[in-house]
């Protein structure tokens, strides 16, 4: 049963009042840190305060108590940190929230702050369930945005990486390990486009491959030859051996599920909002000079949504796709910034209509919840927590 709940949408709305909010002012020159930390605040409160939420929320509290059964050392010193201190297993989402929206306003320092009138709100539309239902893997993108941050910063053109650079980022990389290793494959990505330069990918490339893998490799393709190599990396971590064990229903037949598969009419949106921010990057970005963390975001999200497009209906590999496509609040960003500036065809403002996709997820997440979905500490009795 879906269900509304006024705390649950009132609290969530007023949070993304206080990020467009906090943006705006900060876009136009206002302290950097005096319209950050409320948000800060406002988010941790609001994502620290929910309780049942997300496939994992459960499944973190007994992590908390009993430990994990592998080596992510960094994740367990940090709940031992809270044990010390006696962090309640409830109260603990507080300091996962605090972490990581902490960290993305360091990352957001990085950007143009002409950009954070849109990057910051957007931001919280495209990260919130992400924060929410893969929580430990949100809780290593603190060490994500850090070597984002320290990658991109102060970058030139010389094409000498300094060495400084090369420690941080090394330095960020193995705690991003320690805590997460599946985020390994996201810095990755991020770190190639890096290397890539000042280069958007081609639309004759992104567009006809995001419709082939839209429409075909994800009804059509059998990719249960991924799974000798999957036994070979098994064999190197315990963690993804655990996937190797579960391959069969990870990356065959039986792990179709198509409950990932969208109704026809929200598939087309979905299809000409993709391809649309494509189009409107790649001319935004052909034209004006941006900073290397633009494109490199904004091809990660590109192969991200190729990715997950492929792998629509296989929940791991959708899952990774996804934590790519979720940077398009960076293209969409540089988008809407722009938009003035841009000379559009009369269809070619009709058509921004399209990129009204994009807010699709989060009014989902907003009015169309499951009861157990909307509850916050307030809502359950003491003795049952």
């Amino acid at each position: 049963m879906f269900v509304f709940d006024f705390d649950y949408v009132i609290l969530n709305i007023i949070l993304l009042l206080l990020f467009c909010y906090s943006g705006n002012k900060i876009s136009k020159g206002s302290n950097y840190w005096a319209y950050s930390i409320p948000c800060i605040i406002l988010y941790t409160f609001v994502l620290g305060s929910r309780y049942g939420r997300g496939n994992d929320y459960f499944h973190y509290v007994d992590v908390y108590l009993y430990g994990l059964g592998y080596e992510q050392k960094l994740f367990t010193w940090f709940n031992n940190i809270l044990k010390d201190i006696n962090i309640t297993p409830y109260h603990i989402f507080y300091f996962y929230a605090f972490c990581f929206i902490s960290s993305a306003f360091i990352f957001f320092k990085l950007i143009n702050k002409n950009y954070l009138k849109y990057i910051i709100p957007l931001f919280l539309i495209a990260t919130i369930k992400f924060e929410e239902y893969q929580i430990r893997q949100a809780f290593g993108f603190v060490f994500v945005f850090f070597f984002i941050y320290e990658l991109f910063k102060d970058d030139t053109t010389n094409k000498i990486i300094p060495f400084r650079k090369i420690i941080l980022c090394f330095t960020y990389a193995i705690a991003v390990y320690s805590v997460h290793s599946a985020n390994i494959f996201i810095i990755v990505v991020i770190f190639v486009f890096y290397l890539y330069g000042k280069r958007l990918i081609p639309l004759y490339i992104s567009i006809p491959l995001y419709i082939y893998a839209s429409y075909y490799i994800s009804y059509y393709t059998n990719i249960e030859f991924i799974n000798p190599y999957l036994e070979y990396f098994g064999n190197q971590n315990e963690l993804f051996s655990t996937y190797v064990e579960n391959s069969d229903k990870w990356f065959s037949a039986e792990g179709y599920d198509s409950k990932y598969l969208r109704n026809n009419a929200i598939k087309l949106f979905e299809t000409l909002g993709n391809i649309s921010l494509m189009y409107y990057l790649y001319k935004t970005l052909k034209l004006l000079s941006n900073d290397k963390w633009a494109y490199s975001l904004s091809n990660t999200y590109i192969v991200g949504s190729i990715f997950m497009q492929s792998f629509m209906q296989l929940e791991l590999l959708n899952r990774m796709g996804g934590n790519l496509l979720m940077f398009w609040f960076v293209p969409l960003s540089i988008v809407l910034y722009n938009f003035r500036k841009m000379r559009y065809s009369l269809i070619e403002k009709i058509t921004f209509v399209f990129l009204l996709f994009w807010v699709y997820e989060y009014l989902k997440y907003l009015f169309y919840r499951r009861e157990e979905m909307i509850y916050f500490l307030w809502d359950i009795a003491t003795s049952d927590y």
